[in-house]
């Protein structure tokens, strides 16, 4: 099957809101519910011992979402936050086309551009508008790197999403692309995660990525190199304008 039939019949697909993909491998088969992390791992890691450029572009084309999802999730997230910060119950989540698909993401506030507050879930069984309710209201009041946010504050504040896509285990780190992917390291009961977006703001090479993601989890900084296992994943990430 080529790239563009593919497309076609993901496309296809998806207009039955995510439920009973099926794609075509040497022997077709049938995926149920392809949002759960171990069967879309172990399609992605088909793809990758075949072409992973063509998994480069599944993953870009699988992860787009529509302009008024991303809208309606970023006003989710602001009116979850304001909910927990005045001490009511969250508001009902949209839950229409993508969002209403179990996915990661990850929830950022900045103030006066400087990080406020991150937190996020990498494989919920949740609705995508769930998701990112729950993970705004923690990123405002359970990061605890910092005081809960003041009421007062929340005007000022600015929020980013990063909706995920799975995770790939990898065993070449050339595969790693800076900037494009983020990185999950795992070693034992120590897991460590960092967004795409962090090595560009850090000017960081492959190697110090691999390191800080290796510290992150609590691991030596070579841990990649001994033992832990090393995921990639890509986001689709947007924020609220400044």
């Amino acid at each position: 099957m080529s790239y563009r039939e593919w497309r076609w019949t993901w496309l296809a697909a998806r207009r039955d809101e995510g439920i009973n993909w099926v794609f075509s491998t040497e022997e077709p088969r049938r995926l149920d519910g392809i949002q759960r992390r171990s069967n879309a791992t172990g399609f992605y890691h088909w793809l990758l011992r075949r072409n992973y450029s063509e998994v480069s572009r599944l993953t870009g084309f699988w992860w787009a979402m529509q302009f008024d999802e991303q809208q309606a999730l970023l006003r989710h997230a602001r009116a979850a936050i304001a909910a927990r910060l005045d001490e009511r119950p969250l508001p009902a989540a949209p839950v229409y086309g993508a969002l209403a698909i179990p996915r990661g993401a990850f929830v950022t506030l900045r103030l006066d551009g400087r990080l406020r507050g991150c937190v996020g879930s990498i494989d919920p069984a949740e609705p995508l508008g769930q998701v990112v309710g729950a993970c705004a209201a923690d990123a405002a009041t359970r990061d605890p790197r910092f005081a809960p946010l003041p009421v007062t504050a929340l005007p000022e504040v600015t929020l980013e999403i990063s909706v995920l896509s799975p995770l790939m285990p990898i065993d070449d780190p050339a595969l790693i692309d800076v900037g494009r992917h983020g990185l999950v390291v795992e070693h034992g009961a120590r897991r460590g995660l960092l967004l795409p977006q962090v090595p560009i703001e850090w000017g960081w090479d492959r190697a110090t990525f691999l390191s800080q993601t290796c510290a992150k989890a609590g691991l030596a900084p070579d841990a990649w190199q001994s033992g832990a296992t090393v995921y990639l994943f890509e986001a689709v990430v947007f924020e609220e304008p400044h």
